[in-house]
């Protein structure tokens, strides 16, 4: 959904390295999660890649702007794709208060990070029987990464937020898509099967039937545009 700004959390595997730099994994490929009770979400390999050539992204400390602790322009922030996910170099101040932030690490009283952003392209499928829905994320906007006391949202604030994606999803149609997809595929199949039972009846429609089968090709048109989109 653009213009929504998420957050997401994962453990950090962070060093405190002997030349004062912070190093870990800010998201994970290929990871299943459960987001809010309400959708799984996997972000796949790549997703990064345009953002990290185009933006200019920051190290925060808990997500306050009024903690910077690194920033890409400036290297001492530095962001790479691995085939686990989104590798993090901070080079922090040493100056307090971040030295008590790099000691938190090291005593493991911090072990999580988290990242802001905005997702651009994404795949919604319908999950089978009792699955939830699968969101595929392909491309994200990343503005900020932060070493987090506590995961960005907790409980219902992250089910509110899940929720709110999933009634855009539907608004949208990107749920509605694949029930289309099926509808009109058993359309097909119904029609061929009327066209070989009907032999030599009258092949003329009726108009009620004329407006129905334009409505048909219409929505079949639709979807192939939605395809190529």
């Amino acid at each position: 959904m653009k213009g929504l700004i998420e957050r997401r959390e994962y453990p950090f595997e962070v060093r405190a390295e002997s030349d004062g730099k912070l190093r870990g994994l800010a998201a994970v490929f290929n990871q299943e999660a459960v987001i809010g009770g309400s959708f799984r979400e996997v972000i796949k390999p790549g997703a990064f890649t345009k953002t990290l050539q185009e933006r200019r992204v920051k190290a925060l400390w808990n997500h306050q702007t009024i903690y910077p602790m690194g920033d890409t322009e400036r290297g001492t922030l530095v962001l790479e794709q691995s085939t686990r996910g989104l590798e993090t170099e901070i080079d922090p101040p040493k100056q307090a208060p971040y030295s008590g932030f790099v000691e938190n690490i090291q005593r493991g009283e911090v072990d999580s990070m988290s990242f802001g952003f905005e997702v651009i392209k994404e795949n919604i499928q319908r999950g089978e029987g009792d699955e939830m829905i699968l969101r595929e994320i392909t491309e994200i906007r990343l503005f900020e990464v932060s070493p987090v006391t506590f995961p960005a949202y907790e409980g219902t604030e992250i089910e509110a937020r899940a929720t709110q994606l999933v009634d855009h999803w539907k608004a949208s149609g990107k749920l509605a898509d694949t029930v289309v997809e099926e509808q009109l595929e058993d359309r097909d199949s119904d029609e061929g099967r009327t066209t070989q039972d009907a032999g030599t009846s009258d092949p003329t429609p009726e108009p009620d039937e004329q407006r129905r089968g334009m409505s048909y090709r219409k929505a079949k048109l639709l979807l192939k545009e939605r395809t190529l989109l």
